[in-house]
């Protein structure tokens, strides 16, 4: 570009204008003009031309006092030491556009910018529109290398550029027209090349025309030491067919989809395609078949099928019940079918997960609901909705508690100060009074009750004598005299000190306080283990005593076998309370599958119902996996695997064995995992990292090297 010229020249005044002379006092430029100069209030001349200002407007004119333009620009400056930054007025406004003139006067580039910043080869020029200011870039030529699009633009080095088109992400381009088809969140200059990160991986561009070096597929970066790839994974079906491959630092499974992890970023994957491209989003739920998620750039949230089609997008909130979709804009709620179809074409203050299939909405701090079709019940006129359960929805209306139908009737008057609701009942309360009420209609009783709490089977209710309960049709059980109640099995069971009361689900009691039962739990296959005089006994689901209280302790009863200690050892009895394995183990869990794992002297072993011995007892650990296979060791360091049977398939050489769901077994040997059969045959060989059982799938890992 070119230089600045002469100094050796000083501005005269006279008769308030202007002019020029040399050092020898000679007239350059008579003094005719307002100022010269230029609108900075800087003096310098530029090659042979000098910026002159008439009224409120300059020009340019040389130092033989040849004017080389008319006084037509709102503000002239020097711009670099080649071109005059140049402003004149906008037609309908005041702002000023900036151009460029050369050493000659002519103007290069054409009054249309808001500002223009010089690079050393290059222009930055930007435009103001619609409150913001957007920037492009020209090269020295001043043909357009990047739109006028950006909210910056930086030069990465003398040839790469990069303009920011979102908080976090940038496009980059080449002096030699070579622009990455897709959006980057960051870059840095490394001695390899130009380092981009996009998606939570990173790769290298070349420092000259941006072309790839080393795809953005990796993990990290590190000086001196390069780029380090992810571990990689392969995804099988429980068969070991082969699914798909990946790269990234871990995965999970979700219906018919895959969420991996990238660097703390989150991927979607379905049949092993990624779902959202390059977009980076967090997966916040997923729900037959839609996935809702935020963007992680913009904050927006959207909503998608699993199939990647885009339902609802570009909204500040996203939340599914189950039932409806509830979408948040600057202007409102809106509320969704699980088909993605809009409920009504109004928007609302506030909105609620769905009670009895309907929509609790809100406007000017009043609630109404709407139905699956979007039409509202009622006038808003609630002061709030609290709940509900089939038809029936409780409200809260002028500061008292009723219900209404899904039709917007009064089912309960609103006069409570609270409300509750069961499959089978209506519990309207004042106070510490409860009205019960049948669900279909009609008045039960009225408990007086300082607290009342409907649980799974049963309904307990407390005063100061102590807690009663009631069945989950309004049936009084058992009366308020216990320290707890509840239930198990069959029974409802009052619990006072030291003793449990029995009832049955009419009310009737079938075992007292006197029968002397100090605790009872379920006991597999219909019995019930209880305590009675410190010594355990089972009773069938009519409280009949089964096996006699004689024993010190018990197990669960399955496979027609009940554990049973006496006598400081373990065995087994049948329903008929004879012994049909002696007791002699230190230990004996309950059969499955016909074996039972049994101890002596601290090392465990395998019996089946016969009390035949299938696996010594000398082994330190024996655990049952999900399938068949018993794993098992010496040491409780090297494992192997019998199957049901107690037949040794895998000998303990393993640092560890997972079954699958599918009775493979998932083994690391010596560091690196492989799966077998249940017979011990290889189904995939030895070599990865780590391999995992996920829901129907299997993940198979590799570290990089």
């Amino acid at each position: 570009m070119g230089a600045f010229a002469r100094q050796d020249v000083e501005v005269f005044s006279k008769g308030g204008r202007e002019g020029l002379k040399d050092l020898t006092g000679t007239t350059l430029i008579p003094a005719v003009f307002d100022k010269l100069g230029w609108s900075d209030g800087k003096f310098q001349i530029f090659g042979d031309i000098i910026g002159y200002k008439e009224g409120s407007k300059w020009g340019l004119v040389s130092l033989k006092n040849k004017l080389i333009t008319p006084p037509t620009y709102y503000s002239l400056s020097i711009l670099d030491s080649s071109y005059l930054l140049a402003a004149i007025k906008g037609k309908f406004s005041n702002h000023l556009f900036n151009g460029l003139i050369n050493l000659q006067g002519k103007v290069v580039l054409s009054c249309n910018y808001f500002d223009i910043l010089p690079l050393p080869s290059h222009f930055i020029v930007s435009q103001y529109d619609k409150g913001s200011v957007r920037q492009g870039l020209l090269t020295a030529d001043f043909d357009q290398l990047m739109p006028i699009v950006y909210q910056q633009i930086r030069a990465v080095n003398e040839t790469i550029f990069a303009g920011q088109i979102d908080a976090g992400r940038w496009h980059l381009a080449a002096d030699t027209g070579t622009r990455l088809a897709s959006a980057i969140d960051g870059y840095e200059l490394v001695p390899e090349g130009v380092l981009v990160t996009a998606s939570g991986k990173v790769g290298i561009r070349s420092i000259d025309d941006l072309s790839e070096l080393h795809p953005t597929t990796f993990k990290m970066y590190q000086p001196g030491q390069g780029l380090t790839s992810f571990p990689k994974w392969e995804v099988m079906t429980l068969s070991t067919d082969s699914v798909f491959a990946f790269e990234g630092d871990s995965l999970g499974h979700q219906a018919n989809f895959f969420i991996t992890h990238v660097n703390g970023n989150q991927e979607v994957l379905i049949a092993g395609k990624k779902l959202y491209g390059q977009q980076s989003v967090v997966l916040k739920q997923a729900t037959d078949g839609y996935l809702i998620a935020q963007d992680l750039l913009t904050r927006s949230w959207q909503l998608n099928t699993t199939s990647g089609r885009l339902v609802i997008g570009r909204q500040d909130s996203i939340a599914f019940d189950g039932m409806y979709f509830f979408c948040k804009d600057k202007e409102g709620w809106q509320v969704y079918n699980r088909f993605g179809r809009k409920l009504s074409p109004k928007r609302f203050e506030e909105v609620k997960p769905s009670v009895s299939y309907h929509v609790p909405v809100a406007r000017n701090n009043s609630w109404s609901l709407i139905d699956f079709q979007g039409k509202m019940i009622s006038p808003f006129r609630y002061d709030g909705v609290l709940g509900g359960q089939g038809n029936k929805i409780i409200v809260d209306y002028l500061g008292s508690i009723g219900v209404i139908n899904t039709f917007g009737d009064w089912v309960l008057a609103p006069k409570y100060t609270n409300v509750l609701l069961t499959d089978e009942l209506m519990i309207a309360s004042i106070n510490t009074s409860h009205n019960i009420y049948l669900a279909k209609g009609g008045f039960v009783r009225t408990v007086v009750a300082e607290t009342l709490n409907p649980q799974d089977k049963l309904i307990a209710y407390k005063t100061n004598s102590g807690w009663g309960m009631m069945s989950l049709t309004g049936a009084l059980v058992g009366d308020p005299i216990y320290d707890s109640v509840f239930v198990v099995g069959d029974f409802y069971v009052g619990k006072g000190a030291g003793y449990v009361s029995l009832f049955n689900e009419q009310g009737k009691q079938i075992a007292s306080a006197a029968e002397g039962i100090e605790t009872i739990a379920e006991g597999g296959e219909g019995l019930y283990r209880i305590v009675k005089n410190q010594r355990v006994g089972y009773l069938d689901s009519g409280a009949r005593l089964i096996i006699a209280n004689r024993y010190d302790n018990g197990g669960v009863y399955a496979e027609e076998r009940i554990p049973i200690k006496i006598g400081g050892k373990w065995g087994y009895v049948d329903i008929l309370e004879r012994i049909v394995i002696q007791p002699q183990f230190d230990s004996a869990g309950s059969f499955e599958n016909g074996v039972a794992i049994v101890s002596k002297d601290g090392s465990f072993g395998m019996i089946d119902t016969d009390g035949q011995v299938l696996l010594e007892t000398k082994y330190r650990v024996i655990s049952h996996e999900q399938g068949g296979a018993y794993i098992f060791s010496l040491d409780g360091i090297l494992w192997g695997a019998t199957d049901q049977s107690g037949s040794i398939s895998l000998a303990p050489n393993y640092l560890e064995i997972i079954e699958t769901s599918n009775k493979l077994l998932i083994v690391n040997r010596d560091g690196k995992w492989g799966i077998l059969s249940a017979e011990g045959y290889t189904k995939v060989p030895f070599g990865y990292d780590e391999i995992i059982q996920l829901d129907d799938y299997l993940l198979l890992k590799t570290l990089p090297n």
